[in-house]
Formats: structure tokens, sequence, C-alpha cells
């Protein structure tokens, strides 16, 4: 009877003590305190290094382009401008470099491609239809933004991508945008979305 009434008690103790472990709160820690820009996508790699990209067209970052600076004369607010738009963060030295980035990233979407290259479509004004590539690298590499010599075939201001089994990415919408579209295209011109179906009225 003793020896029944111990195991009861025990186990009824270790269940009090898992319920309690289970109501602890998480928590969050400020392991930067100045990435040097303000992130408006945030995408962690495979190399355990986290990319964050800001737009461009708001003025200077608060962090330089070490000996390079963007030139865009369609920029609509800085045309010259030494700042980082786009930074890689390294969880395990707690530092940031910059990325150089030219067109503007504003209201633009993303997705993975299969090998780990993140794939950034549209944006505002100069950005709307381009396509931008970021190829990871690992701590201590220098990798930055390439622009795709290919355009969308609409310019596209917050569209969705989305991965599909084949490796490609179906690019969907955006305000005012009613049609998809395939990168790489694989010769496919976009295609309409069916009259009526997903808008919303006025």
């Amino acid at each position: 009877m003793n020896n029944r009434r111990a195991r009861t008690v025990l186990a009824l103790l270790s269940c009090c003590f898992c319920l309690s472990l289970a109501q602890q709160p998480g928590r969050f820690n400020i392991v930067l305190q100045n990435a040097g820009i303000s992130s408006m996508h945030t995408a962690v790699t495979h190399y355990g290094n986290v990319i964050f990209l800001d737009r461009t067209n708001i003025g200077p970052s608060a962090i330089n382009l070490v000996g390079n600076c963007r030139d865009n004369p369609a920029d609509m607010m800085t045309t010259h401008d030494c700042t980082a738009h786009s930074v890689i963060y390294d969880p395990s030295s707690n530092t940031v470099r910059p990325v150089f980035i030219y067109s503007d990233t504003w209201c633009s979407s993303g997705q993975f491609l299969p090998n780990g290259t993140l794939m950034q479509t549209g944006g505002s004004a100069d950005g709307g239809s381009i396509i931008r590539y970021f190829t990871p690298c690992s701590s201590g590499s220098w990798c930055n933004w390439m622009e795709s010599s290919t355009n969308l075939q609409s310019s596209r201001w917050y569209a969705s991508n989305q991965i599909l089994p084949d490796g490609r990415i179906i690019v969907v919408g955006g305000r005012g945008v009613y049609n998809y579209e395939f990168q790489p295209t694989g010769g496919q011109f976009y295609l309409q979305v069916p009259q009526g179906y997903g808008r919303l009225p006025g």
C-alpha cells in the first residue's frame, strides 16, 4: 500500500513539474542594438545568417556601403547614395555587413529557390518589374544582391511568390495586377486571372 501511494505521489509531482515547465513564458533578447537599416523583409539563410532588406527610396540608412555607392537616377529620394539598404547578420559573431542592392524593394515579395538563393521580385517605382537574387555565402565571404537581366512581365507591388514542385516560382498578382507569371518563364507569358475572380468591389 505504501509503495503504491509513493508511486502515485511521485507521478503527481512529475505531472506538476511538467505543467510548470510548460507554462514558463518565452522571452526575447536584443542581440544587436542597431543593424543600420529598418528591416522590411528578413530571411534566415541555409548558412544560418540572416538577410535584412529595406527600401531604397527613403534616404540614407545608418550603415555605410564601404567603397561602393549606389548611383540610380530613377530613385525617388537619393540618386547618389553611399549607404546600405540591405545587411546580412551573422549570429556567430553578432555582426552585420552591408549588402549592395540597386533598385527599390518597397512592397516587393520573395521566395527561396531550391538551391537556397533568395529571389525577390517587384517593388516600388524603379523596382516594380525587377527580379533580384541573393545567393547566400558563408561567414567571412562576400555576397551581394544581383539584378536579373530580364524583368517581370508585369510591374508588381505587393505580389505573392510561391515555389512550385518543379522549382519554378509562380508570381501572383500585386496591387492592381490581375495576372500571374512564372520565373523562370519557360517561354510562358503572363496569364490573366479570369474576369471578376478574386477582385474586391470598387
